[in-house]
């Protein structure tokens, strides 16, 4: 959904500058939900919004419904805003890219048991943790590592974390 525009200070790549990413096969463009990287205000403090669905605005499920051209993915119930979202993030990315997305991202780093059964419904291969570790598509586990790069990551913070 910030594809190319700026969020939290930074110039996000365009769908061009992924596609071409991608295409190198040296990047995997993987799905972090479209519009769900947000928090939302409960009695325990702040939590991701998809973990309480019913809290998503109407503007971002519908957002995510016409990307998808109305129709909803699987009956996922109370999880259905949730859901949708994730189907609009595997169409753009495979719209752009010529290939669905196999991994999910979970915004703030996880979602639990409920979510990550329905988001293999969808298509997903498994999910990706904040564990900074490599992987391979040999690699067995539901869940593995990954390493965030940003615009601020410098040559030496990555060199620290694979040596």
């Amino acid at each position: 959904g910030t594809v190319g525009t700026s969020w939290a200070e930074l110039e996000v790549c365009g769908w061009a500058e992924l596609a071409e990413m991608a295409a190198s096969g040296h990047v995997l463009v993987e799905s972090h939900t479209r519009s769900l990287h947000f928090k939302v205000a409960t009695t325990g403090g702040p939590e991701p919004v998809f973990w309480h669905p019913e809290t998503i605005p109407e503007h971002v499920d519908a957002a995510n419904r016409t990307v998808l051209g109305g129709n909803a993915p699987v009956d996922g119930g109370r999880w259905q805003p949730v859901l949708t979202d994730l189907a609009a993030s595997r169409h753009e990315i495979a719209r752009h890219t010529g290939r669905p997305p196999r991994w999910l991202a979970w915004p703030y780093g996880f979602a639990g048991a409920g979510l990550d059964s329905l988001d293999t419904e969808l298509g997903f291969r498994g999910t990706v943790s904040l564990k900074a570790s490599r992987f391979t598509a040999a690699d067995t586990s539901f869940q593995v590592g990954r390493v965030t790069l940003t615009a601020k990551t410098t040559l030496e913070q990555l060199a620290s974390i694979f040596p």
